[in-house]
């Protein structure tokens, strides 16, 4: 993950990049993302156009249907890989 990451950033600048960017890559940044989209969520409210006409929730549940489809990708990708592994999950 994070470590042959961090080597092959080095493998193509030619010097071992500060460890603070293996810490900001690997943990700061993932919770500064759930962190955002959990804000996000709780201070949700819903989409109006000139703050008189509110789409319907079929148009919203649309919207939310294809923000979500590029992020769940990711989680679903590691999830099947997890079920179709064989063996320990950590090796």
């Amino acid at each position: 993950g994070a470590d042959r990451f961090y080597d092959v950033v080095e493998d193509m600048i030619g010097y071992r990049p500060n460890p603070w960017m293996r810490v900001s890559w690997s943990i700061i940044t993932p919770i500064l993302c759930v962190a955002c989209f959990v804000f996000s969520l709780v201070k949700y409210t819903p989409l109006t156009y000139n703050k008189t006409y509110l789409y319907p929730d079929w148009a919203q549940g649309l919207g939310w249907a294809m923000a979500l489809s590029s992020m769940l990708c990711i989680p679903g990708f590691f999830i099947v890989q997890v079920l179709l592994s064989e063996g320990p999950l950590v090796k």
